[in-house]
């Protein structure tokens, strides 16, 4: 599911390369669209896939095409019309928040964002870092002076500020 980092963080996912936490943080974003969208679908998809920053509650869509895809895939699979409502029990989804908080306890991958040291593991690689870290290459190839074909070595430790 597509969960950018800040959203990864909101729904206290450690790990979005983890699938079941992926689509575990990207059903609970679903269900929070759902409710701030009381339900209406296309709004809802319309939030998943520009922002929900750019979708106003009975706003208009900008990115339409998209949707009417989206729509279309969910009224062929779904056996249900396009137009069709999504109902999901509240009792349900704040159980399932619950239980989410009490598995995912720990610091999130992107906690320190931009800040402090890495330490880099076996077979890691600058793209294992920039996903570890959220710090992009660039940065991380500028910070640390490494030089291509940006090989970095076991216990060696990247600045990441």
């Amino acid at each position: 599911m597509q969960l950018m980092p800040a959203t990864a963080r909101r729904f206290n996912i450690r790990n979005g390369y983890n699938a079941q936490q992926n689509i575990h943080g990207g059903t609970r974003y679903l269900g929070y669209l759902q409710q701030r969208y009381s339900g209406d679908l296309p709004r809802m998809v319309a939030a998943y896939n520009a922002g929900e920053g750019r979708i106003k509650p009975g706003g208009r869509i900008p990115n339409k095409a998209y949707v009417s895809k989206v729509m279309q895939a969910y009224s062929k699979f779904s056996g249900k019309s396009a137009s069709a409502e999504v109902s999901v029990k509240q009792a349900t989804f704040k159980t399932l928040e619950k239980s989410a908080a009490k598995r995912v306890s720990h610091g999130l991958p992107w906690a320190d964002l931009h800040t402090g040291t890495y330490q880099v593991k076996a077979g890691d690689t600058v793209y294992e870092a920039m996903r570890q870290t959220g710090v992009p290459v660039k940065k991380l190839v500028r910070l640390n002076n490494l030089s291509a074909p940006y090989t970095i070595k076991a216990g060696q430790v990247l600045q990441l500020n």
